[in-house]
């Protein structure tokens, strides 16, 4: 029980982090549902991983060992530094690194998920990016990002940790506007704040990631 609620702490305290540093240097989308923000979505240019030492300071992440512990620190940066070179050495520059999602449980299953990363695409497209990107370790959201016509651009494999990583991407040239989107989510939201024509592929997990 302990292990569960340091986890649940540390996760806490890196979203929190990477929520700043995406306020400083990309965006976050959101989608409303009756009472409240339903899901959420982090991203950053391409650029701008790994985090740079003054987005660290500004967002609060340069305390992150303190909060989280060296050693979760250090396995992080492990697992995420492979998936960083590869982004920056394969994708142009012009990518959008989708950082995180976030569900609520009593919105999952409603499209919450794919509405907000919908948003967060257009997002990249009105600030001039071309593409989208995003890492993800668990399996089963492969297929999930892939109706979303996200292709897989290689898979990682960290022998420290024995986790996979699919890197994946899609180009964002046929995304329709944030306002657009927007729109459609106030259209087809029904009285409890669900958006039933959104296809029901949130994933199985309160994060999708």
């Amino acid at each position: 029980m302990d292990h569960i609620e340091d986890r649940h702490r540390n996760l806490v305290a890196i979203f929190a982090c990477a929520i700043r540093a995406c306020q400083i240097r990309g965006d976050i989308a959101r989608v409303h549902g009756a009472n409240g923000q339903i899901a959420a979505a982090t991203w950053l240019p391409v650029t701008g991983i790994p985090v740079e030492v003054i987005n660290m300071i500004r967002s609060g992440m340069i305390w992150m060992p303190f909060a989280v512990g060296p050693s979760a620190m250090v396995r992080m940066q492990r697992h995420e530094a492979p998936c960083e070179r590869l982004i920056r050495r394969r994708l142009p520059e012009t990518s959008g690194y989708l950082w995180s999602v976030g569900v609520e449980p009593s919105a999952m299953g409603q499209g919450a998920g794919r509405e907000v990363i919908a948003i967060a695409c257009a997002q990249m497209m009105e600030g001039g990016l071309t593409h989208c990107v995003l890492k993800t370790e668990n399996e089963a959201n492969v297929t999930f990002y892939e109706h979303l016509n996200f292709r897989t651009c290689e898979t990682i494999s960290d022998p420290r940790s024995n986790l996979r990583s699919w890197v994946m991407v899609k180009p964002l040239e046929l995304e329709p506007s944030v306002a657009t989107r927007q729109a459609l989510g106030r259209t087809h939201k029904d009285k409890t704040g669900n958006c039933p024509a959104v296809d029901n592929a949130s994933g199985a997990e309160g994060t999708i990631r």
